[in-house]
């Protein structure tokens, strides 16, 4: 059976754990998603168990950020509107390429060797099965965090070259690999070029975490930030492509070239020190698409820390921009969250789904004083908190009429992301809000609210009943509703 990641997975803190609030679509088009952009991920068969399984994938945006997928029916169905690399949440973290449109299906979803493939059309099945077959082989080509043989930490720069050797060596049995797969099993030309890059960029990443990981034996035998560096002209030469595993080598290689000493889901930007020089970096060694990314990214990730972004930069970024969407996204992610700016850390204002109002929880208690309140606190990114809300539907009508009153509450960064995903929830009217600087508010940190989903109890005066309610898919939910009602 499959092993969930636990530790050293950003994954598994956003799916499962849904550890604290870090933290929307593909940025590079304005269009309207069509049905023609549904793709579908279809249940081939069910375990022995007879229970249908739930698989868990996620994917990166245009700004390195993580998308959860959860699938638990036999069609389960997302919106898309461009191409990405969809990762399995497992140990091997598999990378499957897949499209706009496309009907999938997933064959032994109950085992480590699952299977994609598209019915009628076998040179895509034969794309789809690809990187499967070379994790199997070769092992990982994706993880957050340095965790593989040849990224040890070793005691001279000679041990140094002699795993870079390994690394390129590595690279090339993948690459070999998919010549003769590719005569064996026909893949379009465009893929082929695509799971070259993909190789090639997985050993480019492999180099720099290996270099991250002996950090501290570089710099006092040869200049770390030169070493780093110089891999420069190897993301140059590789050219932009838009997905996860690219960002994230683009990523690490500006975190190691400014001296950060720590990797984060987050990236870069994560103080105004390392903002600073990031962005000088960026400006000075990129160009083009690459360099729209990373400061585009730059820029997200700075304001999701809370740091003020100067006029300056923003104007800096605008004509350095050659891709409009990124600076469209960005522009309109500095506008939408100015708002939460405006109050001080600790208070715990509460923006209306209109966007129009407003108000502190304390108002929101008061103004159903005499009603039994449930509270819901989620985020845009928490497949859970997501998973849970039909359940909370269904209480919805089957208490409707009674002295209850269901409120949620969204602990995203983003205004933009909230709205989105409330609309994608059915999530409509009064009763629906976005805790404003979630990461500060008094009500969170007083209440430990370290982890969603998080569902309260309040009493009809307005006071705590209980502050960590089983969720609602649980019986036990149901039965503290009737025991304070």
């Amino acid at each position: 059976m499959k092993q969930i990641l636990t530790l050293f997975t950003a994954i598994a803190v956003i799916l499962f754990a849904c550890e604290p609030r870090p933290t929307n679509k593909k940025i590079t088009s304005n269009a309207p998603v069509s049905f023609n952009d549904t793709v579908s991920l279809l249940i081939d068969g069910v375990p022995a168990n007879g229970k249908s399984p739930e698989l868990f994938f996620y994917y990166h945006d245009s700004l390195a950020q993580t998308h959860g997928i959860s699938v638990k029916t036999k069609n389960t169905k997302f919106a898309l509107t461009s191409p990405v690399l969809l990762l399995e949440s497992t140990e091997k973290q598999t990378p499957f390429l897949i499209y706009p449109g496309e009907k999938i299906s997933i064959k032994n979803p109950d085992t480590d060797s699952l299977l994609m493939y598209i019915a009628g059309n076998s040179e895509r099945t034969n794309e789809l099965d690809f990187f499967r077959k070379v994790v199997n082989r070769t092992g990982n080509m994706w993880y957050f965090y340095p965790s593989m043989h040849f990224q040890r930490r070793v005691k001279n720069l000679n041990q140094l070259k002699t795993l870079e050797t390994t690394i390129d060596s590595l690279k090339k049995e993948r690459l070999a690999y998919l010549k003769y797969y590719s005569q064996d099993y026909p893949v379009s030309d465009k893929f082929a070029a695509f799971a070259k890059h993909c190789i090639s960029t997985t050993a480019l990443r492999d180099s720099l975490l290996l270099y991250h990981n002996n950090r501290e034996m570089i710099m006092k035998q040869a200049s770390y930030k030169d070493l780093a560096t110089a891999k420069i002209n190897s993301i140059r030469n590789l050219g932009f492509k838009d997905y996860a595993i690219f960002y994230r080598a683009c990523i690490d290689l500006v975190s190691i070239a400014v001296g950060t000493t720590k990797f984060d889901i987050d990236g870069i930007g994560k103080n105004e020190p390392d903002f600073l020089r990031s962005f000088d970096f960026i400006e000075v060694n990129f160009d083009g698409q690459i360099r729209d990314f990373l400061l585009g990214h730059l820029l997200h990730s700075a304001k999701k820390n809370h740091i003020k972004i100067s006029k300056k930069y923003v104007d800096k970024f605008d004509s350095l921009c050659v891709n409009r969407g990124y600076f469209k996204k960005i522009n309109a992610l500095l506008v939408e969250n100015n708002i939460a700016e405006n109050f001080k850390k600790g208070t715990n204002k509460l923006l209306s789904l209109d966007g129009k109002n407003v108000q502190d929880l304390k108002e929101v208690f008061s103004k159903h004083k005499g009603k039994l309140i449930i509270l819901d606190f989620w985020a845009s990114w928490c497949s859970p908190c997501r998973k849970e809300m039909p359940y909370i539907t269904n209480l919805k009508k089957d208490y409707k009429g009674k002295n209850i009153v269901f409120i949620s509450i969204s602990t995203d960064s983003e205004v933009g992301g909230w709205k989105k995903a409330a609309k994608e929830e059915g999530l409509k009217g009064e009763d629906n809000y976005l805790l404003l600087n979630a990461d500060d508010a008094s009500f969170i940190k007083n209440h430990n609210i370290n982890s969603i989903p998080r569902y309260m109890l309040i009493g009809k005066s307005g006071e705590v009943l209980i502050d960590n309610t089983p969720r609602p898919s649980e019986h036990r939910f149901r039965e503290l509703i009737n025991k304070h009602l």
